[in-house]
């Protein structure tokens, strides 16, 4: 599941580098194979001079949202110090996707989660002994940002365009017709919360643009409690115990769960999380299989007896 989970930030790359090509070279019916759904797709716009990358989804928005989760995958896999060169340069494309996606998804999502993994590692780092890749984070992280953002006020021309972009996606976002619609989405989720006195109107009866409204909305407080213990168990599951590929691993989806919620709560619209997020969910909460010789007498047994049913119930079916 690990490589499959690694094969996902590959294929997302893949598909955002072909959206551009396709797009340069006024080869976009190239796609079209994949972009044959019967309402409008957003996928041939531009926003300040870019081509919004929306890879093999239908919007720049999705696109962003989507890769924030793998761009932590691979991310903390690297901080972890698992497959280094390649998680290094997944991370890096990742990363440098989500800055040309022009996105506001993306950029105020990977604000948020920039912060909250920063202060992860800083908490990590002051428990236990950590890796070379999150001390050098935690060492350069202060000096890096500072500078980049004293050189891009410092020239004229990036300024502009800099200030620029971030007034149109992000700062004045809120008056453009799409956020005044997203606004508007969620006065109506909280007015749905106060009419039903807190027991939501129901899943899939309405779409708010931020998933904790849309889950309050929708489910109503018992939802609202049962998805917080959800979310809850995923995020604070333990890998003590695991060698330390796989617990890294476990702590990468993690990772990419974390990234997935933050883009959630920033423009999500429905209650579903998506398959993506809940297939991470499952490596993170997973557990090591140990072998037979390395269980007590009990495990033993117990392995043996499930064994045995499994292979009863597997020739039951084929003589059915």
């Amino acid at each position: 599941m690990e490589n499959a989970a690694l094969l996902c930030v590959v294929l997302n790359l893949a598909f955002a580098a072909l959206d551009l090509l396709t797009y340069y070279a006024n080869a976009t019916e190239l796609m079209s194979i994949i972009r044959n759904a019967n309402y409008g797709l957003l996928n041939d716009t531009e926003m300040v001079g870019i081509k919004r990358i929306v890879g093999s989804f239908t919007e720049a928005s999705s696109f962003g949202a989507a890769t924030l989760g793998y761009f932590a995958f691979a991310g903390k896999l690297w901080l972890e110090n698992i497959r280094s060169p390649l998680t290094l340069v997944l991370a890096g494309l990742s990363f440098l996707a989500l800055l040309l996606s022009t996105s506001s998804t993306a950029y105020v999502g990977l604000a948020g989660f920039m912060i909250i993994a920063f202060l992860h590692v800083v908490f990590d780092a002051a428990r236990r002994a950590t890796t070379r890749q999150s001390m050098w984070l935690l060492a350069t992280m202060p000096i890096v940002v500072p500078i980049v953002v004293i050189a891009i006020a410092l020239n004229e021309t990036s300024s502009a365009y800099v200030s620029g972009m971030f007034d149109e996606l992000v700062f004045n976002k809120m008056s453009t017709a799409s956020g005044v619609e997203r606004s508007l989405w969620n006065a109506q989720g909280v007015q749905n919360f106060v009419d039903t006195f807190g027991a939501g109107v129901g899943n899939g009866s309405m779409r708010a643009s931020s998933f904790p409204i849309s889950v309050l909305a929708s489910l109503g407080v018992i939802g609202a409690v049962t998805m917080t213990l959800f979310l809850v168990s995923v995020f604070l599951s333990r890998s003590t115990g695991e060698d330390r590929v796989r617990s890294g691993y476990r702590k990468a989806a993690k990772y990419a769960c974390l990234g997935w919620l933050v883009a959630a709560t920033v423009s999500g619209a429905l209650v579903d999380l998506g398959l993506p997020f809940f297939a991470f969910a499952a490596l993170a909460c997973s557990r090591s299989i140990e072998p037979l010789g390395a269980m007590s007498p009990g495990q033993r047994s117990h392995a043996s007896a499930l064994q045995a049913e499994g292979a009863r119930f597997s020739t039951v079916s084929r003589v059915r």
